[in-house]
């Protein structure tokens, strides 16, 4: 992996998937999109200025020499600097990590969303683009 001040011969970001409690990836790419905040999908490719950025909820893809890797990310951050890609993402998950059973769970939670009291607009609205993010995640 290069590090923050040099960047990458090989014409690859160095990309790097991070989450609280996991490293969820640390390999090179040739390309990064992510979901943005509130400005939508954000690419990055290698040469790309400088860039720190919010990220919201959504699909993270990489294309590398293996093809396209996605993730589910649900918050955080993205730092680009010097072909180095760093996604610290407040919660992440990988296609495979999406079961049957999680999906129902969050179902059930959405649909008891009405009843609860606990649960204001904002958290029913992330829960359901949760869901909707899961379900594409699993589709591929």
């Amino acid at each position: 992996m290069a590090d923050a001040t040099t960047s990458t011969t090989s014409g690859q970001l160095s990309c790097s998937v991070v989450t609280p409690d996991r490293i969820l990836f640390e390999s090179d790419a040739s390309k990064v999109i992510v979901s943005g905040y509130d400005q939508g999908e954000i690419g990055f490719m290698p040469g790309h200025a400088p860039y720190i950025g919010q990220l919201g909820i959504g699909i993270l893809r990489m294309e590398t020499s293996e093809g396209t890797i996605r993730f589910g990310v649900y918050g955080g951050f993205v730092q680009v600097d010097h072909d180095k890609v760093t996604i610290l993402a407040n919660q992440a998950e990988k296609p495979e990590e999406v079961t049957d059973e999680s999906l129902a769970e969050d179902r059930e939670k959405l649909g008891e969303c009405d009843t609860r009291t606990d649960l204001g607009y904002e958290d029913k609205l992330t829960l359901a683009r949760r869901i909707s993010i899961r379900e594409k995640l699993r589709s591929k």
